[in-house]
């Protein structure tokens, strides 16, 4: 199987200590496992890929509880990656971090939450000026 990622989510900080002593910090991964819910091939859509879900939730909208109904699961996030051979991959199947063991590095990209900077006055000095 040639997936080129997977979905994962970041569980927190750790402190690693190395063989000389020094301390190294560590971001821990939950890496998968995900599930495949469609597979896009050349003939139908122009390209070869892999669309996978991860997250499993109890709800979801109508549409996408059509479109992962395939699959066996209901997710909410689902990402596309490309694949070089498709004859291995099927609709339902379960992908783990395991794809990963022949690499020696992983590139990581992520998202971050998107909190914006609070801008609050706090004080009991601040004086309310009314136009009338």
């Amino acid at each position: 199987m040639t997936i080129k990622g997977i979905i994962g989510k970041k569980l927190g900080m750790r402190t690693m200590y190395d063989a000389d002593g020094k301390v190294q910090p560590v971001t821990v991964l939950q890496a998968g496992p995900c599930t495949v819910t469609q597979v896009k091939t050349l003939d139908n859509d122009g390209y070869n890929a892999v669309q996978i879900g991860f997250s499993e939730v109890k709800k979801i909208n109508s549409p996408q509880s059509g479109h992962q109904e395939r699959s066996g699961g209901k997710f909410s996030t689902l990402q596309e990656f490309e694949v070089e051979n498709l004859d291995e991959i099927e609709v339902g199947q379960s992908i783990t971090s395991n794809i990963f063991v022949d690499q020696k590095s992983v590139k990581v990209t992520s998202t971050t939450k998107g909190k914006d900077e609070y801008n609050i006055t706090v004080g009991k000095d601040i004086k309310r000026e009314y136009n009338t």
